[in-house]
């Protein structure tokens, strides 16, 4: 399943997929981010790249669909096969599923920190506002774009059986493995791209901010 497209430059005209993204600028460390959010009073969080510096870094949360219509595995769009609650959230115990996707899936987040320390100099953005320093690889200097996609695998009943015995953390109902572990596992690099050193222009010829240094 594929969430948000890499081409947006405005929100989603999916209002469901355009709250499955959320940006948090930390001032204080892992604290939340100014009040004027776009969200409400108690999740700090907007809907794309802030306009000030963050101090402590920036996140970036990709929230995957919760319902499934029970048939397909996947679909033309890789989206339609899905699709967010009707009621509520996942994290909120009576949240519900559209008639069209009656069957609940566990909750798939994608989380992203990015050091942006680099950017904390005031000097270095617009003094009026309109800009940011921040761009994606896409060539979007605006967030919109932010996506992401999930391909589902796991072997036998494995996840069947976590999900009967409604498993966390500690599962036993599942193999682990340490971080130490997992960070041993690599796969070699499949698209020939610089990605160390200093880019002479950003991607899709996003005009470059210069500030006073």
């Amino acid at each position: 399943m594929i969430i948000g497209d890499p081409n947006f430059r405005k929100p989603s005209p999916n209002t469901a997929e355009f709250k499955s993204i959320a940006f948090r600028c930390f001032t204080t460390p892992w604290g939340p981010a100014p009040a004027n959010s776009e969200i409400g009073s108690e999740e700090w969080d907007t809907r794309t790249f802030p306009n000030q510096p963050c101090p402590y870094g920036l996140r970036i949360n990709n929230f995957f669909p919760t319902c499934w219509d029970g048939v397909n595995l996947d679909s033309p769009d890789h989206k339609s096969h899905v699709a967010y609650p009707s009621k509520g959230t996942f994290e909120s115990t009576n949240w519900e599923c559209p008639d069209s996707h009656p069957v609940r899936l566990p909750q798939i987040l994608y989380e992203t920190i990015w050091n942006t320390s680099a950017f904390n100099d005031r000097t270095m953005w617009p003094d009026d506002g309109s800009q940011q320093p921040f761009v994606l690889s896409t060539g979007d200097a605006t967030g919109y774009g932010w996506h992401g996609d999930y391909i589902f695998g796991w072997k036998g009943d494995a996840l069947q059986r976590a999900m009967d015995k409604f498993c966390g953390q500690n599962c036993k109902e599942l193999n682990t493995q340490t971080i130490k572990e997992a960070n041993q596992c690599s796969k070699p690099a499949v698209v020939r791209e610089a990605i160390d050193g200093w880019l002479d222009a950003l991607p899709g010829n996003v005009p470059v901010f210069h500030g006073e240094h």
